[in-house]
């Protein structure tokens, strides 16, 4: 009775044990906006690395393919001729796409360098509007490769959509008095007040109006914002 005791708390403890491992090894990831990219993901040998992202139906529509591009670095390094260099010897690294039977698709690295770009072509027909699970995987090229700890992995540094729509912010743009001609990037946007949308980063901001001095001025966006400014009257 005490030895049947001890193999079921064994066997127990090996089944929590099992359970605890392959709960540590999955990573599920929001993928905020198609629009843009998607930075620093990684991916372990055997981890379930799951990338949801939201693609819109008017994205898809009408196209065979999409095509989507990955900077991908290997943090597998082998000893090739008198040193040792990361690169993709070993294995090679795929896109798996809404757990499709044949939505798996490999991108196609080199051996080296250990950090490469390259594109992958993606069937719509694989692919939802709406929620669509992406999942980062990788096989051995051999059977009986292996690796241990830290350096069984790769990161997606980056990745996005090629042709997606540009993000665009609102930038409300006021000016005391009001009425004065909106300028940006040297293009005429109306008078203010008035809401305008603008992609991230540097803007050139020119506001004029007739009897006050114009003001010409750089911003730089990151998100929705407000712009005012109080012109000066001229002398």
């Amino acid at each position: 009775m005490g030895l049947l005791r001890s193999f079921l708390t064994l066997s127990l403890s090996f089944s929590i044990l099992c359970l605890s491992f392959a709960n540590s090894y999955s990573e599920e990831i929001s993928w905020n906006d198609y629009r843009e990219p998607a930075h620093d993901i990684r991916v372990i040998h055997k981890e379930r690395t799951t990338i949801y992202v939201d693609i819109p139906d008017d994205f898809i529509v009408n196209k065979k393919e999409l095509t989507l591009i990955l900077t991908v670095k290997s943090h597998v390094s082998v000893r090739s001729a008198l040193k040792r260099e990361q690169g993709f010897h070993l294995f090679y690294p795929s896109i798996k796409v809404n757990d499709h039977l044949f939505g798996s698709y490999r991108i196609p690295v080199k051996d080296l360098p250990g950090e490469q770009t390259h594109e992958v072509k993606i069937k719509t027909k694989h692919l939802n509007p709406g929620i669509n699970k992406l999942q980062a995987i990788f096989k051995w090229k051999k059977e009986g490769n292996w690796c241990t700890g830290g350096l069984c992995n790769y990161r997606i540094k980056e990745m996005y959509f090629k042709n997606a729509p540009p993000f665009l912010n609102t930038l409300a743009i006021s000016s005391d008095p009001q009425g004065a001609k909106i300028y940006i990037g040297g293009h005429f946007h109306g008078e203010t007040p008035k809401d305008v949308q603008v992609g991230k980063g540097w803007h050139n901001i020119k506001i004029e109006k007739v009897g006050y001095q114009p003001s010409i001025d750089d911003i730089k966006v990151f998100e929705d914002d407000e712009y005012f400014i109080e012109l000066e009257r001229k002398k």
